[in-house]
């Protein structure tokens, strides 16, 4: 059977699930979840809105809306394909730091927003890792997160 495309829709968020490859907990090391938050960093710059997102210690949740002509899978490229380039380096090897693939849904209302980016927030607590979401420190819920739910608003595209 061909393998399916993925249906676009512009104007629209979606919840992505990435892993890390045999799901090794690369993001306990400090230096490695701070790539992948870059890698968002750069992605908010262009490509999407991000309007949440949670670093775990082998998967990344990220909630965004990406930003006409791109597509969420050129957004997962970018996050996926600068993050393992540097952490590569970081690593001093070569190759796959990621599943080939993602969980990706499309968010369909605003209480499905609403009640996915606080699911991706809780995601830590939910973990054991900290008692508040406020306090885990590679999650938008964290005080000195960045993240473009206001922006995404005012743009019109909420």
């Amino acid at each position: 059977m061909p393998r399916l495309h993925r249906l676009i829709l512009e104007n629209h968020c979606y919840h992505t699930i990435s892993a890390t490859l045999g799901r090794r907990r690369l993001f306990e090391r400090q230096e490695l979840a701070e790539i992948v938050m870059a890698s968002l960093t750069r992605v908010r710059e262009q490509e999407a809105y991000i309007l949440a997102y949670a670093i775990m210690p082998d998967h990344l949740h990220v909630v965004f809306a990406p930003r006409a002509p791109h597509t969420v899978a050129d957004v997962m490229q970018s996050i996926k394909g600068y993050s393992a380039f540097e952490m590569n380096k970081v690593l001093g090897r070569r190759g796959r730091l990621w599943q080939p693939s993602y969980y990706d849904r499309l968010i369909r209302n605003e209480k499905h927003l609403r009640d996915t980016i606080e699911y991706v927030e809780w995601n830590p607590v939910t973990a054991g890792f900290v008692e508040s979401p406020d306090a885990y420190a590679y999650s938008s819920a964290n005080p000195d997160a960045q993240r473009d739910f206001g922006r995404w608003l005012d743009d019109g595209r909420g």
